[in-house]
C-alpha cells in the first residue's frame, strides 16, 4: 500500500467508525486515484492532439495559392495529363505521370514522398481531382489540387 492509501486508511481508522470508516477511506482513495488517471489521460491527449488532428487529405487550391505553394520550394509537383499534353506545355519542375497509365500508382509511389505535401494538376481539374483522392487513399498525407487545372493557372 502506498503512502496516500495509508494516510486515508490511518485517518479514518483513528475515528470510531470501524468498517464504515475503512469504506469511506477506500472510496476517497479511489476517487483520488481516478482524478490522477484523468489528469494523465488529458495530458496524453493534449500532447497527441497535433498528430491526431493534423491536416490530412486533399485541398483544392486556387491558382494564386498554388503559385505561392510552388514558390515556397515544394518540389513535389505532379502533372497527371498525357505525355502529349505535357510536351505542349507544363509547369516548371513538374513530373508527368499519366493518370490513365496502368502503372500510375506504382510510378507515383516510387517518385514522391508520401509524408510531404504533393501539388497536383491536370488540364481542367477533373483528372487531378480523381488522382488526388486515389493518392489520399493510398497514404499521401497532404495533396494540393489545382482548381481549374493548368488552364486556370495560365490566366
Amino acid at each position: 500500500m502506498n503512502k496516500w492509501a495509508s494516510r486515508f486508511f490511518y485517518k479514518f481508522n483513528e475515528t470510531k467508525g470501524g468498517f464504515k470508516s475503512i469504506l469511506i477511506g477506500t472510496i476517497l482513495y479511489l476517487r483520488w486515484v481516478m482524478n490522477r488517471i484523468h489528469l494523465v489521460f488529458f495530458t496524453v491527449i493534449l500532447f497527441l492532439s497535433p498528430q491526431l488532428f493534423a491536416q490530412k487529405g486533399v485541398i483544392i487550391s486556387s491558382p494564386q495559392a498554388f503559385k505561392q505553394l510552388m514558390s515556397s520550394g515544394n518540389q513535389q509537383l505532379l502533372d497527371v495529363r498525357t505525355q502529349d499534353e505535357f510536351n505542349a506545355g507544363h509547369l516548371e519542375g513538374a513530373v508527368n505521370i499519366d493518370i490513365w497509365s496502368p502503372s500510375f500508382m506504382k510510378e507515383v509511389k516510387s517518385s514522391f514522398d508520401r509524408s510531404k505535401p504533393l501539388l497536383i494538376y491536370c488540364a481542367g481539374g477533373g483528372r487531378s481531382a480523381t488522382a488526388a483522392e486515389d493518392l489520399r487513399k493510398k497514404g499521401f498525407k497532404l495533396i494540393y489540387d489545382l482548381e481549374g487545372g493548368i488552364e486556370a493557372y495560365k490566366q
